[in-house]
């Protein structure tokens, strides 16, 4: 209930963000009817009526309107005016209703003249870079530099080190040289960038069967289509032989399949190797279904049938320890283990299972049962949990002895003591710098205690009780308090059987300053849910008070949208500001402080028209806007952004649903009414061109290549060594691995 109250409390504030607010000293807006546009020209009028003859298909009377814009243009010229760009426009929406062979055509002739209008310059760019054979070449050619940069970066550094005079560690070349022959030969059958060539080609086939191209584009097709067939069935034959390695016949008989369906396939010795490890399953199934005889005369199993029926533990533990006496059976022992577990005995129980899966009697049933109990990680979870120590003890230590090379030698493909030969100056150098490890060795101990954490909160979530919960508690204590997670210290100390409570007091004092950190970078109600239970939940530590003042700063000063324009981004588009869109009066952008001043933060639309105008020192002043100068003004602002986008190449879409909702509302006539759901509500920012990219235009590198300089104490001083530059994968990439 408390929390629907805080929710209803917050909405109704929100809502009423976008109040109107009384009149002031300072008025920031000045209205009137938007300026008049030029009533259209020769120029406009020829090249409507030119558009109006190409989209209802009369060719026939298009020579008219072109001849006209022909002359215009060359007039307009003559008088030394830039070109509008209409003439160049009319050329590409006719030869656009002319065919797509007709487009190509004048995008390519243009493309080596230059056009005057930047957006339909980059609309063919666009368009001539997305032409089939030319995506095809394109791709392979990234092929080729990314398979040429992965073998140059291994020998360039110890290549380099040579020219510079450097011979003191020849096999380091020779490894070098080594691996890059190795990347070679693991290098794919055929990489994303040939099956991404391979599927344009296709597509142009498809599309121009009588083309002069098409014969060398089928032979292409053909051979990347091959070696797509063979990449794909050895894929396929690979995953057969990784299952029969597991002992898992089904996949295995599944990838075989599927390796027959993409090609026909030459003899192999899968299909005997499937066939013993079938029957080998089928052994193992019928034995592990198959009951052994017991052990005992016809008394004694009477004897454990009479105590299994009974109801009473103590039956059970009486008839056990009579028949111990004289048999000591796999039946009792299990059956006395089965006695503990009823009496909440579980360590008992398992040090029995443990002592009777040691036994390998493969006629035995309870010792095959035993050793699935003991084997399964929720059934005997401390076991694990111990295991789980020592392996981090173990990878502690080698770590601290061979650096990031404590797992083993990498695995290449080659003979295993050759893969330790190839490894050896790796690991001189780790013994090198074992010192600078040994100082870091007390910090290390988060890198491997991953297993720990798992295998301890297993244990004490199914015996919270146990022998051992406390010893584990403090262990998952300890730890997490030295990585910062303090809702789970706090847990695990609370849990304790005498906690402390100077902890407790500590530890709800670093999660309430966790939480009041992260809170900032949460959405509006998840950061007033999280200043809630800090003052409700955390009220005896010192942050619930900053937290409810932070709590009524959010009341305050949120609005139901956070869309900011940049001063500088209405510098640049004055037309955003005209008396007929925002109206913004000229003083506050002349740049003189006497009489107010726009500052750099610009405007910020917080909901339905209402503009917020921030000022420099001073408040901001919040107006709203008439609606059809409101409407005006979002639609010019999308054409002004859709422009920058078309025309400048360092421009990405930036998608935000909200923002877009929020202006086609705005657009239509529909913000009379705020919405106040936190879900609706978007910060987009609209900045200026040097905001966003700085002053200097970045260009790309001419050469694909990079100078790498570093050096260390692993090292033994400094390095230099030339590095190509990999091409980036494309988008789509992932569509055809």
């Amino acid at each position: 209930m408390r929390n629907c109250l805080a929710l209803s409390l917050i909405a109704a504030l929100l809502g009423s963000g976008c109040a109107k607010v009384p009149p002031d000293a300072l008025e920031p807006f000045h209205y009137g009817s938007p300026r008049k546009a030029k009533l259209p020209d020769a120029y406009e009028r020829s090249a409507a009526d030119l558009a109006e003859f190409a989209l209802a298909g009369r060719h026939k009377d298009l020579a008219g309107p072109m001849s006209q814009l022909i002359a215009l243009e060359g007039e307009r010229k003559q008088r030394g005016r830039e070109p509008t760009g209409l003439l160049d426009n009319a050329e590409a929406l006719v030869a656009a209703t002319r065919g797509e062979r007709s487009f190509l055509e004048f995008a390519e002739d243009y493309r080596e003249l230059g056009l005057a209008d930047p957006r339909l310059e980059r609309t063919l760019d666009r368009y001539l870079d997305q032409q089939p054979l030319v995506r095809a070449e394109k791709r392979l050619a990234e092929h080729r530099r990314a398979m040429a940069a992965a073998i140059f970066n291994r020998i360039s550094r110890p290549a380099s080190n040579i020219a510079l005079g450097y011979f003191t560690n020849p096999y380091d070349t020779g490894r070098a040289a080594l691996s890059a022959l190795l990347i070679a030969r693991s290098l794919p059958k055929l990489s994303t960038r040939e099956r991404q060539a391979l599927h344009a080609y296709a597509e142009y086939l498809s599309k121009n069967p009588d083309a002069p191209e098409t014969p060398w584009v089928a032979t292409q097709l053909e051979h990347y289509g091959d070696a797509l067939v063979r990449a794909r069935q050895k894929t396929a034959l690979d995953r057969v032989e990784n299952s029969l390695e597991k002992g898992q016949a089904t996949a295995a008989q599944y990838h075989l399949r599927r390796a027959e369906r993409i090609a026909e396939l030459d003899d192999t010795g899968f299909y005997e190797e499937i066939s013993q490890l079938v029957a080998q399953q089928e052994t193992r199934l019928e034995s592990a279904l198959t009951v052994k005889p017991s052990r005992l005369d016809r008394t004694g199993e009477g004897t454990l049938l009479a105590a299994l029926a009974g109801q009473h533990p103590s039956r059970i533990r009486s008839e056990s320890r009579a028949l111990s006496r004289s048999q000591a059976d796999d039946e009792i022992l299990f059956l006395q283990a089965i006695e503990l577990r009823e009496r909440d005995a579980y360590e008992e129980h398992l040090g029995l299972l443990e002592e009777l899966a040691e036994r390998r009697d493969d006629r035995s049933n309870m010792a095959r049962h035993a050793r699935a109990v003991v084997s399964d990680p929720h059934q005997n979870p401390f076991a694990f949990y111990r295991s789980a120590l020592q392996q981090e003890k173990r990878a502690r230590r080698s770590w601290l002895l061979w650096g990031n090379r404590y797992k083993h030698a990498r695995n290449r493909g080659l003979w295993r003591p050759a893969e330790w030969l190839v490894d050896i100056p790796t690991f001189a150098v780790s013994l090198v710098t074992l010192p600078q490890r040994a100082v870091q060795y007390r910090a290390t101990r988060s890198r491997f205690q991953a297993n720990v954490l798992r295998t301890g909160e297993r244990y004490v979530s199914h015996f919270p009780a146990g022998v051992h919960a406390a010893d584990v508690r403090s262990d998952l204590e300890d730890r997490y308090r030295r990585q910062g997670l303090w809702s789970r210290a706090l847990a695990h100390h609370q849990a304790l059987p005498e906690p402390d409570p100077e902890r407790l007091s500590k530890y709800r004092q670093n999660l309430a300053e966790a939480m009041l950190q992260m809170a900032p970078s949460r959405r509006i109600d998840v950061r007033a849910s999280i200043y809630r239970t800090i003052v409700t939940e955390y009220s005896d530590t010192p942050q619930a008070s900053l937290a409810e003042k932070a709590f009524q700063q959010l009341v305050e000063d949120t609005t139901p949208q956070s869309i900011r324009i940049s001063r500088e981004f209405l510098l640049d588009n004055p037309e955003l500001v005209d008396r007929g869109a925002l109206g913004l009066v000229d003083e506050l952008l002349d740049e003189r402080r006497d009489n107010g001043e726009l500052a750099e933060a610009g405007i910020t639309l917080i909901g339905m028209n209402v503009v917020r105008v921030h000022l420099e020192d001073q408040e901001p002043v919040d107006r709203d806007i008439p609606p059809q100068n409101f409407a005006r003004f979002i639609s010019m602002l999308e054409e002004v952004r859709y422009h920058h986008l078309v025309t400048d190449r360092r421009e990405v879409a930036e998608p935000d649903p909200q923002r877009d909702l929020f202006f086609e509302r705005a657009r239509l006539g529909l913000i009379d009414k705020a919405d106040s759901r936190p879900a609706a509500r978007s910060a987009f920012q609209v900045l200026g061109r040097r905001e966003k990219h700085g002053y200097v235009m970045r260009r790309e590198a001419i050469l694909p290549v990079e100078l790498v300089v570093g050096g260390g104490a692993g090292d033994f001083g400094l390095y230099a060594y030339p590095r190509l530059i990999p091409p980036r994968e494309t988008p789509d990439a992932f569509l055809y691995d």
